[in-house]
């Protein structure tokens, strides 16, 4: 693995780990949905970035899944 993308898959896990709101769209592009309701309203994600309905990470599962895998490559590299 390039030095680069190691630097890149750190900030992806740090972004992650760091969130504490998600869009529905980063919830499920990176998390697990773990409940059968959600509170949300309008605010910014922190995963993206953008200005959009949100809840908090602990509704995708704390996003373990997506880190954990990301661990794994660079571990693995």
């Amino acid at each position: 693995m390039k030095p680069f993308e190691q630097l890149t898959i750190r900030g992806q896990i740090r972004r992650l780990n760091n969130a504490a709101t998600t869009c529905h769209d980063c919830g499920q592009k990176y998390g697990v949905y773990s409940v059968g309701c959600s509170s949300t309203w309008s605010g910014k994600c922190n995963v993206c970035g953008k200005n959009k309905r949100v809840t908090e990470t602990r509704d995708y599962g704390y996003f373990y899944k997506t880190i954990r895998d990301l661990k794994s490559q660079l571990n693995s590299k």
